[in-house]
């Protein structure tokens, strides 16, 4: 997904070694992305994938799920190196079970958290729900990341978040972010930009 791309890539340009780990269809072209970016693959017949569609009147934005791979098994998870500097949990709709990762004891686990707060029905339209996972992973994380969308714009939900002991970004599109850090609220604003929906 988006969040291991872009994080991904951000840290292969800086010239940090990358190792995905992923399910979805055999892709040459995730291999070609950069250098210092090394994918595990587990193949499947099908890629997770998104599609926003907006409507023409109110411009609101209704996310589809037409697509998605199957889950990675814990058998897989357990082959990801502990020796890592950063090991960044970003799941796109709920693929891996987050309490694994409790039982590790490494120093920097980080997670970009939507991929627990969204599942789609059964028309394959997605829908925000509370992170299940969170009161047990959220003390093993240095970091948080999320949107406002994935919480309903309920900004209580990223101040208990950063009470468990994480730092929490909470970002807010056009708007920028605030980081939550040792009882601190800090907003970033965004730089300017043309917002592109691709």
């Amino acid at each position: 997904g988006g969040g291991v791309v872009y994080s991904g890539l951000m840290a292969a340009q800086l010239g940090v070694n990358v190792e995905v780990t992923t399910v979805c269809e055999p892709n040459e072209g995730l291999e070609r992305l950069h250098p210092n970016m090394r994918w595990f693959i587990l193949p499947d017949e099908k890629t997770t994938s998104f599609e926003n569609r907006y409507d023409p009147v109110t411009d609101k934005r209704t996310q589809w799920l037409p697509a998605r791979a199957s889950n990675i098994p814990e058998s897989h998870l357990r082959t990801i190196s502990t020796d890592a500097d950063i090991i960044h949990l970003a799941p796109m709709e709920n693929e891996f079970d987050a309490s694994y990762f409790s039982t590790l004891d490494h120093p920097w686990i980080v997670a970009t958290t939507q991929g627990w707060m969204r599942t789609a029905n059964e028309e394959g339209v997605v829908h925000h729900i509370p992170w299940q996972h969170s009161e047990q992973l959220l003390p093993h994380l240095k970091a948080v990341i999320f949107s406002q969308e994935d919480v309903k714009y309920n900004i209580e939900i990223p101040r208990s978040y950063a009470a468990a002991g994480p730092v929490v970004l909470y970002t807010k599109g056009l708007y920028g972010s605030i980081v939550f850090h040792e009882c601190q609220e800090i907003p970033i604003g965004a730089a300017p930009a043309n917002a592109v929906d691709l």
